[in-house]
């Protein structure tokens, strides 16, 4: 009697901890079927934190966005047999039939997909949404978060720049942990690499197109017309990655000469043969942490053009390059084209003078408008209004 009270003690003790362990392990797969849940502001996709709030930089709503846990067991399962699951691709054990992802991962890898701006991959979203630094679409893109592996290689021929000097300038895109192999670079806007070059002040600019080499290098020359510092930004999308702009430099010899300084808002800019054009930011003023909605229109020897009658140029109407004086900090906006005219969107992240220039073309030639732009810190309260502002407008075209 005593051996069966201790068998049955035995048992239901055996029996407990199979629950127990039963229970546990559910609890653990439920956990890794749960999306865990961040809120990011949809301006600064820097900012995230762990419950619903405001933006400490511009104030607005953080927005719920669920990142799926990778760890799932049963990724795969049979059509005929949904019984029969396996953790990678193959065939069914039972009637050989191929074996595709499971209905439930098939959305996990919906709810997961990262959409980001072409030109900003740290600007993500959902999809549909448009980046707020330069008005273009987001586009699905996995690698968003992925640490870039590809670094510009950058060198002059001569070495010692001098003033008006032809110089040849080399790109050589380089993978860190491949640095002998060659590096595909995809075609944007017509061309592999857009080069942006500006002297230190901002007072010179210009914007080339190295060529590709037999052995992966891109080359192309430049004259810089005076003595001092210029910063060349170098725009290229290695094939499978990010989109990337680097920061290289050239100091050509020389007594540098007084820096250009700035005063007032510049935003009617001249290019040439009777060509201008003039912005204006809605709200009236630029400003920092919140979305800029800029209108750029057109004149030809004094009268309104539509900008629907320019040439592309690089396979859009325009292009716009931003820069910031103090810190070099890089802006390519993509204008778009509204009533004829050009409608641009850009945001600020710092306050301070920005430079800025529009590129179009008319009979085969290129044109350049240049402009200053003061940039104000935003507030929320600045974002508050410029959304009443907005509406106003909005009300007036009706």
């Amino acid at each position: 009697m005593k051996s069966f009270k201790m068998l049955m003690i035995a048992a239901l003790t055996i029996l407990t901890v199979s629950v127990f362990a039963q229970d546990s392990t559910m609890q653990k797969n439920k956990n890794k079927e749960t999306a865990e849940v961040t809120y990011v502001c949809p301006m600064h996709p820097d900012v995230i934190m762990d419950k619903s709030g405001k933006c400490p930089k511009c104030g607005r709503n953080l927005t719920p966005k669920e990142k799926m846990k990778m760890e799932v067991v049963g990724l795969y399962e049979c059509p005929a047999h949904p019984n029969i699951t396996s953790d990678k691709p193959g065939q069914c054990s039972v009637c050989g039939s191929k074996m595709n992802l499971s209905p439930k991962e098939k959305m996990k890898m919906g709810v997961m997909k990262t959409y980001t701006c072409p030109m900003h991959p740290e600007v993500t979203g959902k999809e549909g949404d448009t980046c707020p630094k330069c008005g273009m679409k987001l586009e699905h893109n996995d690698n968003a978060t992925g640490p870039g592996n590809v670094t510009m290689q950058f060198s002059t021929s001569p070495a010692s720049v001098n003033p008006n000097q032809e110089v040849t300038l080399s790109l050589t895109p380089k993978m860190k942990d491949k640095p002998n192999e060659q590096v595909p670079l995809d075609v944007e806007h017509t061309k592999k690499i857009h080069l942006i070059v500006v002297s230190e002040d901002l007072s010179w600019f210009n914007h080339i197109h190295p060529e590709l080499n037999a052995d992966g290098s891109y080359t192309v020359k430049e004259k810089f017309p005076f003595p001092g510092k210029y910063t060349l930004f170098a725009d290229y999308k290695p094939s499978g990655a990010n989109h990337t702009v680097d920061n290289l430099s050239v100091t050509v010899a020389g007594t540098v000469p007084a820096a250009k300084t700035y005063g007032a808002d510049k935003l009617s800019g001249a290019a040439g043969d009777g060509f201008s054009v003039s912005l204006s930011p809605e709200g009236g003023k630029f400003l920092t942490n919140m979305p800029m909605h800029i209108n750029g229109v057109m004149m030809l020897n004094g009268k309104e053009v539509d900008v629907n009658t320019l040439e592309d140029y690089l396979g859009a109407k325009a292009h716009m390059v931003v820069v910031s004086l103090a810190d070099k900090k890089y802006l390519h906006v993509h204008p778009s084209v509204e009533g004829g005219k050009f409608d641009l969107h850009t945001t600020f992240d710092k306050p301070g003078v920005y430079r800025g220039w529009i590129q179009f073309q008319s009979k085969g030639k290129v044109y350049t408008s240049d402009f200053v732009m003061n940039v104000s810190e935003g507030t929320a309260a600045n974002m508050k209004d410029m959304k009443h502002d907005s509406m106003d407008m909005k009300e007036m075209k009706h």
